[in-house]
């Protein structure tokens, strides 16, 4: 595959040559050790009258390096973050983390709040010039956020549960749920919580007494909370983790009842659901006539259900029975509605 390009300042150019050998100069020199400028230049691909301009220019940067004589240069203080393990594309990876996850329409509610402020706070560590390269390679990328609950005044919440959760203290929670049988009024239960789990909203995962068992709570459905401190400690079981509670369940509603799920996709969007990783079960078979036939092996189907008819008459569910019944009658209550 061929990387270049015509015209402009490419991937190569002085500047960027500059920036990524200055980010390899130290990682040389942060070994501690005294490091000959022949073998900095080596390793840099450069002269060595270059090495020592480019140390020049980290020395006005605040970088304390001595120059050993007849040896090479030594950094006097410890590097200010491990840049051994920083280039510049995880330095273009911290920036864009910073700006879309810090974003207030699409980054991760809660986190969002201290997201930017930290990550400014890391970047002014490194020489400028190399932040302003970076910010340069970020400019012409956009990464588009997905539907979400904002969770606005929650962040005292979120910390308070994570506290909770860390330090083993149950909650009482006041809860609206939209289960069916609780959805009239507020429920009050206490939660041994286990774990924080996002998926377009934050949820408390954690036992619950009034249910006797592992549920999940949409924080932006509690009403009020309590964290019950004078409680005796609880344990989290050995065993548990967000990955076992969830099983195969294709986001967040898990079913006792596993199922292998098999859809047909028509050949005009067969490319489009190939390439991506819906589930961790996926797999995907073309057929001779372009169409795609993709199975999965599913604890549960009703949020699969609402998936298959974002792709609307370009699908079809081949089994399991149950699944293929839903979506007829399901696609008939639309057609009436829609008359």
């Amino acid at each position: 595959m061929s990387h270049s390009n015509s015209g402009g300042d490419r991937v190569g150019s002085s500047s960027d040559q500059r920036v990524r050998r200055m980010l390899k100069i130290l990682r040389i020199l942060d070994s501690g050790k005294v490091c000959q400028v022949k073998n900095i230049a080596l390793e840099c691909d450069c002269s060595s009258r270059q090495i020592e301009r480019d140390v020049a220019f980290l020395r006005t940067c605040g970088y304390e390096i001595s120059t050993v004589y007849k040896q090479g240069y030594k950094i006097l203080t410890p590097a200010r973050l491990p840049v051994q393990a920083i280039a510049e594309e995880g330095l273009l990876a911290l920036l864009l983390f910073a700006r879309e996850f810090g974003d207030a329409q699409k980054g991760i509610p809660v986190l969002r709040d201290n997201t930017k402020e930290a990550t400014q706070n890391l970047l002014r560590i490194f020489p400028e010039e190399i932040v302003e390269r970076v910010k340069q390679l970020a400019a012409p990328i956009a990464i588009l956020g997905e539907p979400k609950n904002p969770l606005l005044e929650r962040t005292e919440l979120f910390y308070n549960l994570d506290v909770a959760i860390a330090e083993r203290c149950p909650v009482r929670l006041h809860y609206k749920s939209l289960f069916p049988g609780e959805e009239n009024q507020p429920i009050v239960t206490k939660i041994q919580g286990y774990a924080l789990v996002y998926h377009q909203c934050w949820y408390l995962v954690g036992r619950s007494t009034l249910h006797g068992e592992v549920r999940k709570f949409n924080l932006g459905r509690i009403e009020d909370y309590e964290v019950l401190d004078g409680d005796e400690p609880y344990e989290i079981p050995s065993n548990f983790t967000v990955e076992n509670y969830l099983g195969n369940a294709w986001r967040l509603i898990r079913d006792t009842k596993r199922q292998t799920v098999r859809l047909r996709f028509d050949k005009m969007v067969a490319e489009n659901v190939a390439e991506k990783s819906w589930h961790k079960t996926q797999e995907c078979r073309f057929n001779s006539d372009g169409t795609l036939d993709v199975t999965f092996q599913l604890d549960g189907i009703r949020e699969v259900f609402w998936w298959i008819f974002s792709y609307a008459d370009q699908v079809e569910v081949l089994e399991p029975q149950e699944l293929r019944d839903l979506v007829r009658e399901s696609a008939k209550k639309m057609v009436e509605k829609h008359r």
